[in-house]
């Protein structure tokens, strides 16, 4: 599992990221800052997630003039890019970059206006981008107007057969959705109570088969503010959630989960920072 809160990349210290997918990360049994004065620094940085084949690097940060911006860096011959805005972000809010199991395309979190007539828009719905043959990205899509809506929608995560999974927040809760795709639209409907508490539960990391998800809650018996917890899928039902432990979680707020290769990447609050960890799914099973 690999954590991670703040990204912002300072390449002239005396750490070179290695060049190899995933940043070289080697497997670890207890939570740890990722990539410390390169990638996780003073700034505020957030929701980091590896392409599938661990050469491409998404995740957001806070630039003054437009908010939450989404960066990526790219393993090219020999070595790591430097960090940039990635082409379809740096306008408007964005956040909540998470590559589709096979690649092909990036879901994110965005403030941009549906309807250019109403530029001002102060929530937050689902979208999406092509990734491109040359590796760059297309124009930024809205994922559903059946899904996106007037309440805040958010960290949307995607299953090989299409199945999204989001969270979504009014005046009153703070649930998580699915929504399966049936030739036509989107069908969206609320997870019971195996996963919604009468806390938040936020956050949705759907693994790529449906077999498993891990998010974030307040809910009561953890160690902090907000803690991971995964529960499995098992004939269509899911299991009462497991809280991913102390070797995880914090007294601080744990959120943002993402799986790469066999390892979590995580925003924590603890040191404001990202960190990795080796999560073992059969272990915690």
């Amino acid at each position: 599992i690999t954590l991670f809160f703040a990204l912002f990349v300072h390449l002239g210290t005396a750490q070179v990221i290695p060049s190899q997918p995933f940043f070289g990360l080697s497997n670890t049994q207890k939570a740890q800052i990722l990539l410390p004065d390169i990638v996780s620094s003073i700034a505020w940085e957030t929701n980091g997630n590896f392409s599938p084949d661990g050469k491409v690097f998404l995740y957001s940060t806070n630039f003054m003039w437009a908010g939450t911006t989404i960066i990526h860096m790219t393993l090219n011959d020999d070595s790591w890019s430097e960090p940039e805005i990635a082409s379809f972000s740096g306008e408007y809010a964005d956040i909540d970059p998470i590559f589709s199991p096979d690649g092909s395309r990036v879901y994110f979190t965005s403030r941009r206006p549906i309807d250019k007539n109403y530029p001002n828009k102060t929530d937050t719905n689902l979208w999406y981008v092509d990734v491109l043959e040359d590796g760059g990205f297309g124009e930024p899509k809205q994922v559903s107007l059946k899904i996106n809506n007037d309440k805040k929608q958010a960290y949307n995560s995607v299953t090989r057969e299409g199945t999204i999974y989001f969270h979504q927040r009014d005046s009153v809760s703070n649930d998580i959705y699915r929504a399966v795709w049936n030739s036509s639209e989107y069908e969206v409907e609320r997870l019971d109570l195996s996963i919604n508490s009468s806390n938040s539960e936020a956050d949705p990391y759907i693994s790529p088969n449906e077999d498993y998800l891990i998010f974030t809650s307040d809910r009561p018996g953890g160690y902090g503010d907000y803690d991971l917890y995964i529960s499995f899928r098992v004939n269509g039902t899911w299991s009462q959630p497991i809280n991913l432990g102390e070797d995880v979680n914090s007294i601080d707020k744990d959120f943002a989960p993402c799986m790469n290769s066999g390892i979590l990447t995580f925003t924590s609050g603890r040191m404001t920072r990202i960190a990795c960890f080796e999560l073992n799914l059969q272990k915690v099973h």
